[in-house]
């Protein structure tokens, strides 16, 4: 949700309402469980599998990345 109110991703747009009442975002929470619930329907581990290893990898590698340029750039306030 805070995502999707950043404006970065206009596709995300749709989900950065939340609830009248406590603001929740309901939005985000259905289309994570129709996401999980495509996974279940493919039923194949070998299928589900390397996409969920690409997403684990990408963001290792960028967490990486941004410490690496942090740590490049010599920023008084980073510490690794």
């Amino acid at each position: 949700q805070a995502i999707a109110r950043d404006g970065i991703f206009p596709v995300l747009r749709p989900f950065s309402k939340g609830t009248l009442a406590g603001d929740e975002p309901r939005r985000a929470m259905v289309l994570t469980y129709l996401i999980a619930q495509t996974g279940i329907f493919i039923g194949d581990l070998n299928a589900v599998a390397p996409i969920l290893t690409n997403f684990f990898l990408i963001t290792y590698t960028l967490t990486n990345l941004a410490a690496f340029f942090l740590e490049l750039s010599g920023v008084p306030n980073w510490r690794p």
